[in-house]
């Protein structure tokens, strides 16, 4: 992940951010399947509510000691809460919430978006 790089850094702008992104994702991809950086930021802007809101699922689940259960059962479990707060959709970006649900930036990320949340939500209640 290059915003963990020690040796550039994460004092980047934004641009050269996502142009590295860019870079890293067409090195690994089929010449059909490229990217722009436009193209990947708006991915991103559309699968970050519903991973967040999956990794909500999981956190619920796991936080609760359930003894006996795997962590296979455990993502059951969570995939079933996510398609139940969703008109039964199903979660279908698990590969994605895999290789980000263990990083601090991204716990850092969730904290941030669920501050925000819970700074509107009071701020509406005061109305």
């Amino acid at each position: 992940m290059h915003s963990k790089d020690p040796v550039e850094g994460t004092d980047r702008s934004g641009d050269q951010y996502w142009s590295a992104v860019t870079k890293e994702y067409n090195k690994g991809t089929k010449v059909s399947r490229r990217r722009n950086r436009n193209q990947l930021k708006i991915r991103w802007d559309r699968i970050k509510k519903p991973v967040m809101e999956f990794h909500g699922c999981w956190t619920s689940i796991t936080k609760v000691y359930r003894s006996g259960y795997s962590d296979d059962q455990m993502m059951d479990m969570a995939e079933t809460m996510y398609a139940k707060d969703h008109n039964d959709k199903d979660f279908t970006l698990k590969h994605f919430w895999k290789v980000v649900k263990g990083e601090r930036k991204w716990s850092a990320y969730v904290k941030r978006e669920m501050e925000k949340d819970n700074k509107g939500a009071s701020i509406r209640l005061r109305r």
